[in-house]
Order: C-alpha cells, then sequence, then structure tokens
C-alpha cells in the first residue's frame, strides 16, 4: 500500500485510536478481570477483547489483526492456534507508544486499505455512547483525546477548519454513508 507521508500519519493514528476503543468499549473489553484498572484509554497493551459479532468491533478486531496489532484467543484466554480462523476474541499486543513504534516500520501486506481504517475508526467512534466523534455536516469542537486524530484528518483533505472547529469534507462521506450516518445526497441524518 503506497501512502504520502501524512497519509502514513493518519494510518497510524487511526490504528492507535481502534485500539483504544477496546478497553473502554462495551464489548469483550469491559469484562474480562485483566481489563479492569487500566490507567487510561491507552493502557491497552495485552487488553483481552471481543467482537461479540457487532460490526463494528467486528471490522475494528480485524484492521488490528491485520496490521499484526492483535492476535486471536480462545474464550478461556488461551492462544488461538490456528491465526487464520474465525474468533470472536483477541489479545492487543501493544500499548500506544509500542504500537506507534510496530507501525512505523513497513505496514505488513495484510494491512487494510485506508478507507478500511477510516471506516473501521468511525465506526468505533460515531456508534456509540462512549465515544463523541460529531457525525453532522456543521461544524463541530474536536474532543478532547483526539487531537492528533483530527490533525491528520486535516492534512489530508477529511476535515476542514472553521474558526476554532472543524467540519467533515466531501471526502468523508462515502464513510458516513457506509456507517448510514448521512444519507445519499450527503446530508447528516441527525440534522434532518
Amino acid at each position: 500500500m503506497e501512502l504520502t507521508e501524512d497519509e502514513k500519519a493518519l494510518y497510524d493514528e487511526l490504528i492507535v485510536q481502534i485500539a483504544a476503543c477496546f478497553p473502554k468499549s462495551g464489548a469483550w473489553g469491559t469484562v474480562w478481570k485483566e481489563n479492569q484498572g487500566r490507567k487510561n484509554r491507552f493502557d491497552f497493551k495485552n487488553c483481552v477483547t471481543g467482537h461479540e459479532s457487532m460490526s463494528d468491533f467486528e471490522a475494528g478486531c480485524s484492521v488490528l489483526q491485520d496490521v499484526e496489532a492483535s492476535v486471536p484467543i480462545n474464550f478461556d484466554g488461551s492462544p488461538n492456534a490456528d491465526k487464520k480462523a474465525w474468533s470472536g476474541c483477541f489479545r492487543i499486543l501493544f500499548d500506544a507508544e509500542e504500537l506507534r513504534r510496530h507501525l512505523a516500520h513497513d505496514l505488513p501486506p495484510s494491512a487494510p486499505p485506508m478507507d478500511e481504517a477510516i471506516t473501521a475508526f468511525l465506526g468505533l467512534t460515531t456508534n456509540y455512547d462512549s465515544y463523541p466523534i460529531p457525525t453532522q455536516r456543521a461544524p463541530f469542537t474536536v474532543p478532547e483525546g483526539f487531537e492528533l486524530t483530527f490533525a491528520c484528518l486535516e492534512r489530508c483533505g477529511y476535515v476542514e477548519p472553521t474558526g476554532h472547529q472543524v467540519k467533515w469534507t466531501e471526502k468523508m462521506q462515502p464513510h458516513m454513508r457506509a456507517l448510514y450516518h448521512w444519507d445519499e445526497d450527503g446530508r447528516s441524518k441527525v440534522e434532518l
């Protein structure tokens, strides 16, 4: 996958944010004892997570596995010997800084395309009450903890600044439509 320097920075940031969604999520991340007591949402090394067959969490798990940031495990926490077999449970291998270093090298051939990473990120950060990413077309304030993400999104043309706020550009339309946040005419469903 060929990415510009700005696109690579965005890609890496999206992967870190996807991993950061799981310890706080309603999926397996909050069920497993070993996930309790984490310092913050970026303290996700060894987090055990799963997707409970919820498509947004499945997409996030798939992206993390495809960039070799997680491994499938059995429901009892033991390693899944068949790394290619379907699994509903995963262990994240890195904390945020280790994941950034892991991604700094060449991406594995299995790494998903940018569009898949963007849609997985948006699915996890816009569809659940735990995360505050707005989906409206009107300008909004960048949520706390997502400043770097939105700086990368801006450099790649997915958001544009409007004073002290940002708004989504047309480049984000396919992703917002895929998640049913915007209709076929590009109108935000929360603003209709």
